[in-house]
């Protein structure tokens, strides 16, 4: 065989190993995540001087530009500005006719699969004096400056460990949340004239930076009426993969409607919203600067959403390599090399539930019906494929199984 091909064949190889497989594999990810990053992220933002999205004719254009830079940095090349014309009353503004400008950047899912993800958090700040009038600075860096570096460092893990998700992940930044959660609220309205609503969950971080260093890190999450699932994987998650300890605020039914994931709701969607527990003292005013925070403990959870993220994406992070070694071996395809049929075979009363075939490039050529229950034999038909070397990943109820076919 030439040289050539056997390199590009181990290299394939090395992109369809499923990292995070293993725990051990899962936990030196999340030992990845870094509080530096994090703070490199929010002194920028702040640097801006004022993200008061009616500030300036040019509003938080700049704003939305390097957020999306910053997500093309990490390889998400989709990113881009959503501006958006928005005319109403505000209590920040009183009547109002401009743009505003949404981020909002993609990493596609390897299915075929409706079911997609939203992390988020909004990019706009603001200040005001004790008579509530606006002042000259709004730096914003725990409100909201912490929540954006927190998915800016999601997708910084994401691209350095080549991780593909199974759903589409999008990484969004909600303009003018400040005067009644606009951006958002424009956004959702989006996607249910698309009817994809049912089909998202949201992750909403708005203020997680606040954190004393002399008491146990603490979190509140505030739950839905339609997610209530989702709240209990994410308190799990925190309590397994973090140092923080999960809290279910008392007010549950009311400070939920004052940030992004309240608009997403209201269309449909799953939500799920966190925000520190010992809430800053410089809530809206100028003193909301980058030397204020703790960035360990939005660190802590920026690795809560990326375990909820590949949880829903790539693997069942309380099952990681259980079943793994038995589970490889437990699948037979055969025969390989094929000419035009083969068949996946497994030896115990574990059910094929779907099956993917990859090209050499990544690209996938053949999906199943995912609502497709298989039993323990499915024949495959591979008299459509070109002569060459495929990546066939199987999945069943008790985890996934990735094969190398030869096409004679």
């Amino acid at each position: 065989m030439h040289r050539k091909l056997i390199v590009l064949i181990i290299s394939v190889l090395t992109i369809f190993q499923i990292k995070g497989q293993t725990l051990q594999e899962f936990q030196s990810i999340l030992n990845q995540f870094n509080a530096d990053s994090i703070s490199r992220t929010v002194h920028d933002l702040a640097a801006f001087q004022n993200r008061f999205c009616n500030n300036t004719p040019q509003g938080n254009k700049a704003v939305a530009d390097y957020l999306v830079q910053r997500l093309r940095e990490y390889g998400i090349e989709n990113a881009r500005v959503d501006s958006f014309r928005y005319s109403g009353y505000t209590w920040a503004t009183g009547q109002i006719d401009r743009y505003f400008y949404n981020v909002q950047g993609s990493i596609i899912g390897n299915s075929n699969s409706l079911d997609r993800y939203i992390i988020g958090a909004h990019l706009d700040a603001i200040s005001t004096d004790d008579y509530w009038m606006l002042t000259p600075t709004a730096p914003g860096a725990d409100d909201n400056a912490s929540g954006c570096a927190v998915f800016v460092e999601i997708a910084r893990i994401f691209h350095e460990n080549n991780l593909q998700p199974a759903h589409t992940i999008t990484f969004m930044g909600w303009d003018a949340e400040e005067i009644g959660l606009v951006g958002s609220y424009y956004d959702a309205a989006v996607r249910d004239s698309l009817g994809e609503t049912s089909y998202i969950t949201v992750l909403n971080n708005d203020m997680v930076a606040n954190q004393p260093e002399n008491l146990p890190y603490t979190l509140d999450l505030y739950q839905y009426d339609n997610s209530v699932e989702l709240h209990e994987l994410g308190t799990d998650i925190l309590e397994r993969f973090t140092t923080i300890t999960p809290n279910f605020p008392d007010d549950n039914s009311t400070m939920r409607m004052y940030s992004d994931s309240w608009a997403y709701d209201q269309s449909g969607c799953k939500a799920i919203f966190a925000i520190e527990h010992y809430f800053t003292e410089n809530y809206h005013t100028e003193q909301d600067l980058p030397e204020f925070l703790n960035y360990d403990f939005a660190k802590e959870v920026a690795k809560y959403n990326f375990a909820l993220l590949f949880h829903y994406c790539i693997a069942d992070v309380f099952t990681l390599g259980e079943h793994l070694p038995e589970l490889s071996e437990s699948i037979q395809l055969y025969p390989n090399p094929v000419q035009s049929h083969c068949y996946i075979h497994s030896s115990t009363d574990n059910a094929i539930q779907s099956i993917t075939i990859f090209d050499l490039s990544g690209k996938t050529i053949f999906q199943s019906n995912e609502n497709n229950q298989f039993e323990t034999v499915y024949s495959l038909d591979l008299s459509f494929l070109s002569h060459g070397f495929f990546m066939v990943k199987i999945d069943t109820n008790q985890g996934t199984v990735y094969k190398k076919i030869i096409k004679q």
